[in-house]
């Protein structure tokens, strides 16, 4: 009896046939094609946050929610619950964060589908422009305490994928002084380096996230003026979204204490001493922020934002208010 194989939405291997014939797995393998596309044009792209950053004062936080296609930065008063939008956008932006003075945003802003950037907002005027200007892909920017340095991700390679696809990869950390720079490379290519999590009160070390390569994350203290780097965690499997304190005391991160499927906020020193658990909400907790007291913190879970005590008490839904 023959055995047919999809591979790819349209396409069929068959291994020793002798019932059906060549033309007849052609014609399925069209009407499976033709299903399949039918399903992505009528898929409406999902509205989700997609990264949010408190103002140096404590009492706003700024964040951006859309699609793919088209987002919007929003500001929510953590006095009053009101929320009122900034700006809008017809391409996907993210990660925002907020200069020390209050004045500007950086985010990651799509360009053409698959690069992104690095662009800065002027909140007061709603001038947007580029920040980081270059051929490759850069995201997840981060500042220095002083605001005069800059940390992100830089992906320096487009790699082709099915249906005519490409994506970037080769992720690296890369670094300078602002506003020009000249920003180098701080890690190389020995691992895939996700976002620099925050600047320590230094301003010349960076907590990153790195994957190991063998299905585990770990923390990594790096100095962006010698390259050095320092292992920081070292027992369970993913550790992932680093974020310091203003005080840089503590640092801030997601760990799974049993299984990948049931992360938690947990909080270290910069040394990776005194590992504590913060939350046990059962939800996935993810990109935890602290706010300026360095005492209180905002991540998103289930689609909102909750803030929460670095004690762990507190736990209360911002957005969307809850009924």
């Amino acid at each position: 009896m023959k055995k047919i194989d999809l591979i790819y939405p349209g396409i069929i291997s068959i291994h020793s046939c002798k019932n059906i014939g060549l033309k007849y797995a052609g014609f399925w393998g069209c009407i499976i094609c033709i299903g399949m596309l039918s399903a992505c044009a009528n898929q409406t792209e999902t509205s989700s946050i997609r990264g949010y950053a408190p103002s140096p004062d404590g009492k706003t936080i700024y964040f951006s929610e859309g699609t793919e296609s088209e987002c919007a930065i929003k500001a929510l008063d953590l006095a009053s619950g009101a929320i009122r939008v900034a700006a809008k956008f017809k391409k996907s932006v993210g990660e925002p964060i907020c200069s020390p003075n209050g004045k500007w945003l950086l985010f990651s802003g799509g360009t053409d589908g698959t690069r992104e950037q690095i662009e800065r907002f002027d909140l007061a005027n709603g001038k947007l422009q580029p920040f980081i200007v270059s051929s490759f892909s850069d995201s997840s920017p981060s500042l220095s305490p002083d605001g005069k340095t800059v940390a992100f991700t830089r992906y320096c390679r487009q790699r082709p994928r099915p249906y005519g696809y490409t994506a970037w990869s080769d992720a690296d950390v890369w670094a300078g002084p602002l506003p020009l720079g000249p920003f180098h490379q701080v890690t190389h290519k020995k691992a895939i380096w996700y976002s620099p999590g925050a600047f320590l009160s230094d301003r010349k070390h960076v907590i990153v996230s790195r994957d190991m390569g063998d299905g585990t994350e770990h923390l990594y203290q790096i100095d962006i003026i010698s390259n050095r780097m320092k292992q920081i965690t070292k027992s369970r499997q993913h550790n992932q979204d680093p974020t310091v304190s203003p005080d840089g005391k503590v640092v801030l991160f997601i760990s799974d204490g049993v299984d990948q499927y049931h992360s938690e906020l947990w909080k270290m020193n910069p040394d990776g001493s005194s590992v504590k658990q913060v939350t046990y909400t059962g939800g996935r907790p993810r990109e935890p922020r602290f706010l300026p007291d360095s005492h209180s913190l905002i991540f998103r879970m289930g689609g909102g934002i909750w803030r929460v005590d670095l004690n762990g008490s507190n736990l209360k839904k911002l957005y969307p208010s809850p009924v």
